[in-house]
């Protein structure tokens, strides 16, 4: 990776994200852009000295920005970082930053834990940039803390995966971070014979990493993954929100506990 850009709002959960990007970071030789983007609400927006205000806010925030940057290269002394502060909703200011940049990854954190997960998840900031596919965005959430990552799970729907680049960019990601991926799917039965010869697509693609490919036969996508991970812990979990159906059935099902693998596991979410 050459950049990773991070997005922080100064909360706990953010500014966590903050410090796993840094790490990662580090670890990659990347340069890291941290970036804070805040709206001034019409409720409260004064016509007449709009521009103090402003000003203001921007100080203040550049302020924390340059805190935060002060204590990554202090346990970083070699990484190259630099502070951003726009005004603008932060969806569309972070989706044009990326467009302008090019990073090869953003940071986000989120916020929650338990069944408030999937609550805060949807609808968020973060999810809404996950889901415009400027680049691959890396969902870190609030108890997560930054180890080395080895063992990768691309947790997908069988469906359409032999079109486009989507196995290219799991491959990429996964020899960027010398890993292990491991493919996992969820089906209602077992796999046909149109199932199976995906899978051995799959395989052949793959020839060229430590990879192996694992079925579930359950009806319910998030219940059958939280089982599965308390078993096969993981580092890294991948998915594909376009193309796939589960994304959406992963943060739609209602569960009666909760997911366990995204309180405490990174989800990165990339685009074909």
């Amino acid at each position: 990776m050459k950049t990773i850009l991070v997005a922080t709002d100064f909360s706990k959960a953010a500014n966590n994200a903050v410090q796993y990007a840094a790490k990662l970071a580090a670890q990659q030789k990347a340069k890291l852009i941290l970036i804070n983007a805040f709206a001034i609400p019409l409720g409260g927006y004064d016509s007449m000295a709009p521009m103090e205000s402003i000003s203001s806010i921007k100080d203040y925030a550049l302020k924390e920005l340059t805190k935060l940057m002060n204590e990554i290269l202090n346990h970083h002394k070699h990484l190259e970082v630099e502070c951003s502060v726009e005004l603008g909703n932060p969806v569309v200011v972070i989706t044009d930053l990326a467009l302008q940049l090019k990073p090869d990854l953003i940071v986000m954190g989120i916020i929650g834990e338990a069944g408030a997960l999937k609550k805060h998840l949807i609808g968020s900031s973060t999810l809404r940039i996950a889901r415009k596919g400027t680049c691959p965005v890396l969902i870190v959430p609030e108890s997560c803390l930054y180890h080395p990552i080895h063992n990768i799970t691309f947790a997908c729907d069988l469906d359409k995966i032999e079109e486009g680049k989507l196995l290219k960019s799991v491959k990429h990601f996964t020899k960027l971070l010398d890993g292990n991926l491991e493919i996992i799917t969820v089906n209602k039965q077992s796999p046909d014979e149109k199932q199976i010869e995906t899978y051995q697509f799959i395989d052949k693609k793959l020839a060229d990493i430590k990879h192996k490919l694992v079925s579930i036969n359950d009806d319910h996508t998030s219940t059958a993954l939280e089982y599965y991970f308390k078993i096969h812990p993981s580092d890294l979990i991948i998915v594909n929100p376009k193309k796939h159906r589960f994304f959406e059935r992963l943060f739609s099902e209602s569960v009666t506990n909760h997911l366990a693998f995204t309180v405490s596991l990174p989800l990165l979410v990339i685009h074909s």
